[in-house]
């Protein structure tokens, strides 16, 4: 409902809100212990994935790497929301979801096992074992550091959802190639 100034009340919420977390940011969390920790993650695993990476397969695990980065950003946005878990400390405070954690690794992780397991089957194998990994080991130890918080979540709830959403990730990038080569074929290139 507009207010007299013709904003509706909501932007101007919105308007505080973020108001308020930037300067709670500037003042717990810029510059701090965990804010560096999660820079220095942020390149090490640049640097590894870029290390690791078949280069001659580049297109095609760049293609993979990015629907799992919009799959685990698009989870992440909703669990937060629906406060489900929430990340304690923010890379940047206007774009929240970019200091996920899991957002980080996540994709990392799956491109490389996409990467390495060419059958659905190892893929599947490998995805699942890793899932397991994740969810009842590093995000707990994650949350231990308090780079991860569970609100109204359990770790092992999200085992499914992160094994289904590699899978459908590897099916839509392998779907996207197919319809890429059929392209360039039409075309006689």
């Amino acid at each position: 409902m507009p207010e007299a100034s013709g904003v509706p009340q909501s932007v101007d919420l919105q308007r505080q809100l973020t108001a308020d977390h930037i300067e709670i940011w500037l003042a717990e969390g810029f510059l701090k212990l965990r804010w560096w920790v999660l820079i220095v993650l942020y390149i090490v695993c640049a640097v590894v994935w870029w290390k690791l990476l078949d280069k001659r397969r580049l297109k095609e695990i760049l293609v993979f790497t990015a629907l799992a980065y919009i799959a685990v950003l698009a989870i992440n946005e909703y669990g937060q929301e629906l406060i489900l878990w929430g990340y304690p400390t923010d890379v940047l405070p206007v774009f929240p979801p970019f200091s996920s954690v899991n957002l980080l690794l996540l994709p990392t992780i799956y491109s490389l096992i996409y990467q390495h397991f060419s059958s659905s089957r190892s893929y599947f194998v490998a995805e699942s074992a890793v899932t397991v990994l994740f969810c009842v080991a590093l995000e707990p130890l994650l949350a231990w550091g308090g780079f991860f918080e569970l609100l109204n979540w359990k770790y092992w709830l999200s085992i499914p959802v992160y094994a289904i959403m590699a899978l459908l990730v590897k099916m839509l990038t392998v779907k996207v190639l197919k319809i890429t080569v059929k392209s360039r074929e039409a075309k006689g290139w």
